[in-house]
């Protein structure tokens, strides 16, 4: 059996300005990751884009909060 290739797309260009809009201290903490802008701060990612997506890590209780009222 052939392996599969995924083919990975660039974020549109709204979300890639989005992203530079509202990450903090860029471009100190901002990188790229696979292709696409991340944010790190001490060298853990607290945001990124991917693909059509923005990821942002939160805690625990913030993340619970959104999945709750369908934000998430």
């Amino acid at each position: 059996m052939r392996g599969f290739l995924m083919k990975w797309h660039k974020s549109h260009q709204a979300l890639i300005d989005l992203f530079a809009d509202i990450i903090p201290g860029a471009p100190a903490v901002q990188r790229k990751m696979f292709g696409y802008s991340a944010g790190f701060v001490n060298g853990n990612l607290f945001m990124a884009l991917f693909q059509d997506d923005l990821i942002l890590r939160l805690p625990e209780n913030r993340r619970q909060e959104l999945l709750a009222a369908g934000k998430a």
